[in-house]
């Protein structure tokens, strides 16, 4: 029995195909060229004059990466593009034939966090660009279908498709031990780094990192919810630990969308609501997510944003002036320390540099006094967790109950250099 004309297609064209047709054009394959300079006699007769020349060899690497904003942000892997001297991002090719004279466009690394292995990338052009919708990996289920898109060995836009085989597994990466990683039995290979993983719905749930070789189909993903937390930061670190609006959004097609509202925050006091779609920003068009937090972020605590939003059974569109405040963090590091802080930039000893809070003043009597930690001392870790977000710090402290003893790592700098120190505080 045949079938009706154009039955065939739908059968074949499955939630995994939808999902993969719809997040190809945002995947892009990155080539990170390095020149390394060499010198000697790079021939017989410069050998026999004894004239030693100098020239450069040029080597390259590739991986994966994915835009996350039209306009032209891009995530990959922290490790695909260090020490990169240039680096060209190119898109799938219409017809799907890869053009290998095409070196693509050329990309910036705005900003890497080597212990999150994320960084990310700017395209140099104009766009808007393809890009793919953030899902969230703090509800994902074991057995979930898990798609990964990538250029493994360089062949370009290779679909694997999986399950979520386990959460919060903890692996060793070159920068350390990372925690709270997903788990998948989508192959992963070299050149996949740094590539999406995505769900049925062609969602990002995670971004490709690692695999087990001693295994066969065990391969690990960062997962959605630290990448956004991280991005944020690495915008601009220092002010994203001093600055605090209380709300993020997201792209939803070419507009911006209210995601999420944090309880009790000055965006939820403001009068801001989930789902509430960005009409106007400071008078102007939408912005694109990163580029309305950049512009978020050059404000100060005790600033007005003014927001112009469309909201579900509004007649009219709803004006909102979002005030800003310090961060949360730096609040209850006052509070629950006794500490005065100042987010720095801080060289981490192996060529990178990643926010620290320097202590600037103890107050009398507080607990951070009892255990005589001094200005001009780092707090590196507390509970166990080393304190490198503002975010982070929050989410700490408001877990942590009062009265509690917690371990305390602080940083003090000597005539040796930095030395660190463990103790146990108790918490205001």
């Amino acid at each position: 029995m045949a079938l009706p004309p154009g039955a065939e297609d739908d059968l074949r064209r499955t939630a995994v195909v939808r999902a993969v047709e719809a997040v190809s054009p945002a995947v892009v394959n990155i080539a990170t060229d390095r020149f390394i300079e060499q010198r000697g006699f790079p021939s017989v007769r410069d050998w026999m004059m004894g004239t030693p020349r100098r020239w450069q060899v040029k080597t390259q690497s590739l991986g994966t990466g994915f835009v996350v904003d039209p306009a032209g942000w891009v995530v990959t892997n922290a490790h695909v593009v260090a020490q990169g001297d240039s680096i060209h991002v190119k898109f799938r090719s219409g017809d799907g034939v890869e053009n290998r004279e095409d070196e693509g466009l050329l990309a910036k690394v705005i900003a890497t966090d080597p212990r999150s292995d994320l960084a990310l990338l700017r395209i140099e052009a104009p766009g808007p660009f393809p890009f793919i919708e953030m899902g969230s990996s703090h509800d994902l289920l074991i057995g979930e279908p898990a798609i990964a898109i990538g250029n493994p060995f360089g062949f370009s836009s290779t679909v694997t498709a999986g399950v979520v085989s386990a959460v919060n597994r903890t692996i060793q990466l070159p920068t350390g031990p990372v925690d709270g990683m997903i788990q998948t039995d989508a192959s992963i290979d070299p050149g996949n780094s740094g590539g999406p993983l995505i769900n049925i719905m062609g969602q990002l749930i995670g971004v490709n990192t690692a695999v087990f070789r001693e295994g066969r189909n065990i391969a690990f993903a960062i997962p959605v919810d630290r990448v956004k937390s991280v991005l944020g930061g690495l915008i601009d670190p220092i002010r994203s630990s001093q600055v605090w609006a209380g709300f993020e959004v997201r792209n939803r097609g070419r507009a911006l969308v209210v995601d999420t509202v944090e309880k009790g925050g000055p965006a939820e006091r403001a009068g801001l609501r989930v789902g509430d779609v960005l009409g106007r920003c400071e008078g102007g068009e939408p912005c694109s997510v990163y580029g309305f937090k950049a512009a978020l972020l050059k404000r100060g605590p005790g600033e007005r944003v003014a927001l112009q939003v469309r909201r579900a059974g509004a007649a009219a569109p709803v004006d909102i002036a979002v005030p800003l405040v310090e961060h949360p963090g730096l609040v209850l590091l006052r509070q629950r320390l006794g500490v005065e802080v100042e987010p720095r930039m801080m060289p981490q000893g192996d060529g990178s540099a990643a926010v620290r809070y320097l202590v600037k003043e103890v107050r009398k009597g507080s607990a951070a006094e009892r255990v005589e930690i001094r200005p001009s001392d780092v707090v590196g870790m507390l509970a166990g967790v080393p304190l490198e977000s503002a975010d982070e710090i929050a989410t700490l402290l408001r877990d942590i109950p009062r009265e509690q003893l917690v371990p305390i790592r602080v940083f003090r700098e000597t005539r040796g250099g930095w030395r660190w120190a463990d103790t146990e505080i108790l918490l205001d």
